[in-house]
């Protein structure tokens, strides 16, 4: 990690009603140096899970462009209750699909891989949530995004 980079707050889904929880713990530019081009976006940090009694942890990589994406997400459903969404990145270390019941509870189908190419170990489980755990995961978001802008292309 670059020493001008400090790890912002982590973006914790789930685990306030219940045990199970993913958590992307970001630390940084994977490039630093890359200011430009398709590399420039990418952020590496820790990805942490626990479904049940299983536990599991892993370094990962995402883009910012996708962390924004999660946090537009979020704020939908935060606004409209229903519908749903998935979140599949590049390199698939985390998958989430997300799906709200109108009522203002959630349901979060994570995986977490091992592997960015979907070989080797899993860990799949659900998380609950309900309307009043959205703006801590939507104001975690936005400040891993504001921490961490995209670089290699504007917002659009």
């Amino acid at each position: 990690m670059n020493s001008s980079e400090r790890q912002v707050q982590p973006v914790r889904i789930g685990g306030s009603r219940s045990t199970n929880f993913v958590e992307l713990a970001i630390s940084g530019y994977q490039f630093p140096d890359i200011t430009e081009g398709s590399d420039a976006d990418w952020l590496v940090g820790m990805l942490h899970g626990t479904g049940g009694p299983y536990r599991g942890g892993e370094r990962f990589t995402i883009e910012t462009q996708e962390l924004e994406h999660l946090g537009t997400e979020f704020a939908r459903l935060y606004k409209e209750l229903a519908g749903g969404f998935e979140l599949e990145p590049l390199e698939p270390y985390v998958l989430l699909k997300v799906k709200g019941d109108g009522l203002g509870h959630f349901r979060v189908r994570c995986q977490l891989n091992a592997e960015p190419l979907l070989v080797g170990s899993q860990l799949s489980y659900e998380i609950t949530l309900d309307q009043t755990e959205l703006p801590t995961i939507i104001s975690a978001l936005h400040a891993v995004v504001a921490r961490f802008p995209r670089r290699s292309r504007p917002p659009g």
